[in-house]
């Protein structure tokens, strides 16, 4: 549905038609999301420096693909490039973004605590569920700010070399397979009751 959304803002066409334009890209999306992901567990993997530089440079790769039209890494470096320069208050925009949403959600958080864990569980969804949409249009209009003071790169942007990215994504995948085959093994040993041979 986010995908549409930007569709329709981006060309002022119908929803339906948003919606029509919004299926091809789904795949697309999906690989994008995921090749961010990775990455930035393999920047987390490194350290915590590399992992909140990766948080920061690729949080536009998504709309990279969806308004500039760039897939995979290159959409991923284009996002990059439009974040040098104003890094840091991209990092105070974000801070304060948080600290509102989380000012949002405590009264929720309050009564829920009084009211038993099952009825907390959900009242927590309710701000997070409101919070999301806005979280989807703020990105979207930061995006949209920053293509506008660098519209050079709308069309000439050129990426860079991508081969420690790839690496970094790479790691990412044996980060995350390590952790599934961990927690598969205890699951495992769990059920047929047997002490696992590293504890």
């Amino acid at each position: 549905s986010y995908i549409a959304v930007v569709y329709a803002i981006k060309g002022a066409t119908g929803i339906l038609e948003a919606y029509k334009l919004a299926v091809p890209s789904f795949f697309p999306y999906l690989w994008i999301s995921a090749l961010t992901a990775l990455t930035t567990v393999g920047g987390y993997a490194l350290a915590v420096v590399p992992g909140l530089l990766c948080s920061i440079w690729f949080m536009f790769a998504i709309f990279a693909f969806l308004i500039d039209g760039r897939r995979g890494f290159e959409a991923m470096l284009l996002s990059k490039e439009y974040v040098r320069g104003y890094f840091w208050p991209l990092v105070g925009r974000l801070v304060i973004f948080i600290i509102i949403a989380m000012i949002f959600m405590l009264p929720f958080s309050f009564i829920g605590s009084y009211l038993g864990a099952a009825v907390s569980n959900w009242l927590q969804a309710i701000p997070q569920i409101l919070i999301a949409p806005f979280s989807f249009i703020y990105f979207y209009l930061l995006y949209q700010a920053l293509r506008g003071a660098r519209p050079e790169l709308a069309s000439g942007f050129r990426p860079e070399k991508k081969g420690f990215f790839i690496f970094m994504a790479i790691l990412g995948i044996v980060v995350l397979a390590t952790i599934l085959a961990a927690f598969g093994g205890l699951f495992y040993f769990s059920l047929n009751k047997i002490d696992p041979p590293f504890i």
